[in-house]
């Protein structure tokens, strides 16, 4: 984070932020080993100083201030290192408010790894604040960001906080976002072990037989090291409610939309290969660690990832692969 842009950020109340390099001192057996680690330059509209609602206001959503260095600017950082679980939910609130996106992919998955024990702190954090409106792009990030984490978890958690937010007071812009973030998901799906990867597959999509078959056969010629945190592969039909094939970098998930499966078996082929080289696709996002977007030079990454593995799969037909890749554009990468 601290080699990043230094920039101020807009935030609420006129206030701005900027990324800050922090030194701190490793406790335990690694005790006196000094390292820098990322942190938040606040600067407020009106003057502050310890003790101030200015500066309370801001603590309790970065916590604790390291250091002030003018009446207006104070600098926060992480609280302590001995809870890796709060120390990720700061770290994500600071990524999540700064528009940083590599240092919340990192803290997100952090906290979904820890589980439950992550749902109980985002749960208390969140519902710390007042939610009455949302009038700032940084609280629509922070609400949705952690809302979807706790839906990634436990959705039954996810809905109790919903519950809390409108019993809380919350506005119905508030509550509509919420309960739109926050729609349950794994009841669609049933979920299946191919390759060592979890696969959701779509109950729209009838017998998962042969998906599972070809999602076997698509995945043994990826490389172990490229399925490495690879969380889930949900692959879904080409419908009203699913449109294109993505990677979710936050989560290290695949959605992957199945093309044509009532479609004859010699039509079938076609679709089918277009899907593979799109699965391929996908997981060189994640190879690539990509972030959000359609950005050129992550899509020919991952293009080029794609290309090498249908040639592998496929050497007969690498010399029409350009046919593939120009049907998968036109279906719905």
């Amino acid at each position: 984070m601290g080699g990043r842009s230094e920039a101020l950020r807009p935030l609420p109340g006129g206030c701005h932020a900027k990324p800050a390099r922090l030194m701190s001192l490793i406790s335990g057996p690694n005790s006196g080993r000094e390292c820098w680690r990322s942190g938040l330059e606040i600067t407020l509209s009106d003057p502050g100083g310890p003790g101030t609602p200015a500066t309370e206001h801001w603590a309790a959503s970065f916590g604790r201030p390291l250091e002030w260095r003018d009446s207006r600017k104070v600098l926060f950082g992480p609280m302590t290192l001995r809870d890796p679980v709060e120390e990720n939910i700061h770290r994500l609130i600071r990524a999540l408010v700064a528009g940083d996106p590599t240092e919340t992919r990192f803290a997100y998955r952090e906290l979904y790894r820890s589980g439950e024990a992550s749902v109980v702190q985002l749960r208390q954090v969140l519902l710390k604040r007042k939610w009455k409106t949302l009038k700032h792009a940084e609280g629509v990030r922070y609400l949705c960001g952690f809302l979807a984490l706790i839906r990634d978890i436990d959705e039954s958690a996810a809905a109790d906080v919903i519950s809390a937010l409108v019993a809380g007071g919350c506005g119905s812009e508030v509550e509509a976002l919420a309960r739109s973030v926050c729609r349950p998901w794994a009841s669609d799906f049933r979920e299946r072990t191919v390759e060592g990867v979890r696969c959701m597959v779509s109950h729209q999509l009838g017998d998962d037989q042969r998906i599972c078959e070809l999602m076997a056969s698509w995945l043994s010629s990826v490389p172990d090291k490229d399925l490495t945190e690879l969380e889930a592969i949900f692959v879904v039909p080409n419908s009203g409610d699913y449109d294109t094939s993505h990677y979710r970098p936050y989560l290290c998930a695949i959605r992957l939309l199945w093309l044509g499966p009532e479609l004859p078996r010699g039509v079938r082929f076609f679709t089918e290969t277009i899907t593979q080289q799109t699965l391929y696709h996908e997981i060189g996002h994640h190879v690539h660690g990509h972030t959000f977007g359609q950005i050129r030079e992550q899509e020919r990454e991952a293009d080029d990832y794609a290309r090498r593995l249908m040639a592998q799969a496929h050497p007969n037909l690498s010399s029409v692969a350009w046919v593939f890749s120009r049907l998968r554009t036109r279906l719905g990468k």
